[in-house]
C-alpha cells in the first residue's frame, strides 16, 4: 500500500499526459466551434445592441435542439471507442455508417421545427422587432444543421479510435470562414445588403457545410482509415443498430437538452427583464459557454480513454483515468475562475461597448467565476459514466439538478424575488453543484473495487 502512495503521483503525472494528448485537439475543436457563436456575438453586438439580443433569444430556441442531437450522436463515441479497444474493428465502420443516417433523421424534423418556434418569444414578452430578427437569424442558420450534424457523426468516430486532430483543424477552417462571412454579410461588403443579425446565421450555416466538406474528403482520401471502409462501401439502413444507437444516445441527448434546457428557459425569462439584461446576460453566457468547452473537451477524451479501457477489461485502470480528468478539471476551471474575477470590465468591453449591457455583464460574470469548478466536474464526471456506457443515470441526475433544484431556485430569487438576473444564474449555481456531486458518485460506486469473499 505504501508503494503504491510512493507512486501515485508518477502514475498521476504519466495518465495526465495521455488524457491532456488526446484532450488538447478536443478541446480546441470545441472552443474553436463555440468561438463561431463568439464571434457573431462580438461583432453583432458591435453592430447593434438590439440585434445582439436577437441572437441571444434566437440560440435559445434552436441550441437545445442542436444539443440534443448531437447528444444522440455521442453514441458512437464510447461505442467505437469500445470495438477499438477490444481489437473489434470491422464493426466500427457499421455503426458509424448507420451514424449518418442518424444524423440525418435528427436533422430533418429539427430543421422543420426551429424554423417556426419565433413565436414563443412574442408570447414571453420580448420585443417585436428584436423577435422578427431574431426570426430571420433562426431561417438562416437553419440551413446548415444536416451539415453540423453529418460533420459530427464523422468527428466522434475519429475521436473514438483516439485520432483528435482533424476535428481540431477543421473547426478552425470553419472559424476562418464564419469571420469572413460576418464581415460581409453583417456590415454589408462589396454590394451585398447589411442584415445584421441574420447575416451573421447565413455565415455560420455556410462554414457548417465547409466544415463537413473538409471531413468528408479526409475520411476519404486517408490511408489510416481504410480498413473501416467508412465510405467505400455504404449499408442501408440497419433497424437493430440504429435502436442500439438510439437506446444509448437518447439518454445523453435528453441529458444535455435538460442541461441547455434550464439555460434556455433561464434566458427567456430574463427576456422579460428588457433588452439591455437580456443582451448583458448574452455576454456573460457566452464567456460561460467559452470556458466550459476546455472541460467539455476534456470530458470527450475521458470518455474515449475510459471506454478504451473497458473494452480491454481493465476496470481499475478506467476508474484511474476518470479521478485524473477529475484533477486536470478543477485545475483548469479555477484558472478560469480566476481570470473571471479579476477582468470581468475587460472581458465584457470585448463584446459591447454600451455602458447598461457591459455593467449587466459584469456582475453576471462575476456568477459565473462561483459556478466554474462545479461546471467542469459534472461534465468530466458525466464523460467518464459514458465510457462506462452508463446514460440513464446522468439523464435522471440533470433532471433532479437542473429542473427540481436549479430552475426552482433561480425563478424564485430572480423573479418572485428581487434579484433579477443574478437570482436566476444562483439557480445555475445550485443546479451544477448537485449535478456535479450525483455523477461524481456515480462514476466511483461503478467503478469500486470488487471486495473479495471472506475478507
Amino acid at each position: 500500500m505504501a508503494r503504491l502512495f510512493q507512486n501515485y503521483p508518477l502514475l498521476l503525472l504519466k495518465e495526465s499526459r495521455i488524457i491532456l494528448r488526446l484532450a488538447v485537439p478536443v478541446m480546441a475543436a470545441q472552443v474553436g466551434q463555440n468561438l463561431m457563436t463568439f464571434v457573431d456575438t462580438i461583432m453583432v453586438g458591435h453592430y447593434s445592441a438590439q440585434h445582439l439580443a436577437a441572437i441571444a433569444a434566437g440560440t435559445m430556441l434552436f441550441f437545445p435542439l442542436q444539443v440534443f442531437a448531437n447528444g444522440v450522436l455521442m453514441a458512437l463515441s464510447p461505442i467505437v471507442a469500445q470495438f477499438y479497444g477490444s481489437g473489434q474493428q470491422p464493426a466500427i465502420g457499421a455503426y458509424v455508417r448507420q451514424g449518418l443516417y442518424l444524423s440525418q433523421l435528427l436533422a430533418l424534423p429539427i430543421f422543420l421545427i426551429v424554423r417556426h418556434l419565433a413565436p414563443v418569444l412574442g408570447w414571453i414578452g420580448i420585443e417585436p422587432k428584436v423577435v422578427a430578427i431574431a426570426d430571420g437569424y433562426i431561417h438562416a442558420i437553419s440551413w446548415g444543421l444536416p451539415a453540423a450534424f453529418a460533420f459530427m457523426a464523422l468527428r466522434l468516430f475519429n475521436e473514438g479510435i483516439a485520432v483528435m486532430k482533424p476535428g481540431m483543424y477543421f473547426t478552425l477552417v470553419a472559424l476562418a470562414c464564419n469571420v469572413v462571412g460576418n464581415s460581409i454579410l453583417i456590415y454589408g461588403r462589396f454590394g451585398l445588403p447589411e442584415l445584421g443579425a441574420v447575416g451573421a446565421g447565413w455565415s455560420t450555416a455556410i462554414a457548417w457545410w465547409v466544415m463537413l466538406a473538409c471531413m468528408t474528403v479526409y475520411v476519404g482520401i486517408n490511408r489510416h482509415l481504410k480498413p473501416f471502409n467508412l465510405l467505400e462501401r455504404w449499408d442501408r439502413p440497419n433497424a437493430r443498430r440504429l435502436l442500439e444507437l438510439l437506446k444509448m444516445g437518447l439518454p445523453i441527448g435528453l441529458s444535455l437538452i435538460l442541461e441547455v434546457g434550464m439555460f434556455a428557459a433561464t434566458t427567456l425569462l430574463i427576456g422579460g427583464l428588457g433588452t439591455n439584461v437580456l443582451a448583458g446576460h448574452q455576454v456573460a453566457l457566452n464567456v460561460a459557454a467559452m470556458s466550459f468547452m476546455v472541460p467539455l473537451g476534456l470530458s470527450i477524451a475521458t470518455t474515449v480513454r475510459v471506454g478504451q479501457l473497458v473494452g480491454q477489461g481493465n476496470i481499475s485502470d478506467a476508474r484511474f483515468s476518470g479521478l485524473t480528468s477529475l484533477v486536470i478539471s478543477v485545475a483548469i476551471m479555477a484558472s478560469a475562475s480566476l481570470v473571471l474575477i479579476c477582468f470581468p470590465m475587460a472581458i465584457a468591453g470585448f463584446y459591447t461597448s454600451d455602458p447598461q449591457v457591459k455593467a449587466i455583464a459584469v456582475k453576471l460574470l462575476t456568477m459565473a467565476a462561483i459556478f466554474q469548478i462545479f461546471d467542469g466536474l459534472q461534465v468530466v464526471a458525466i464523460g467518464a459514466l459514458r465510457g462506462l456506457k452508463d446514460t440513464r443515470m446522468p439523464m435522471l441526475f440533470n433532471l433532479i439538478s437542473y429542473w427540481l433544484v436549479g430552475l426552482p431556485i433561480g425563478y424564485f430569487l430572480g423573479i418572485i424575488g428581487p434579484f433579477g438576473a443574478q437570482g436566476l444564474w444562483a439557480g445555475f449555481i445550485a443546479g451544477l453543484l448537485i449535478s456535479a456531486c450525483l455523477n461524481n458518485l456515480r462514476f466511483f460506486q461503478l467503478t469500486k473495487p470488487q471486495q473479495r469473499s471472506g475478507l
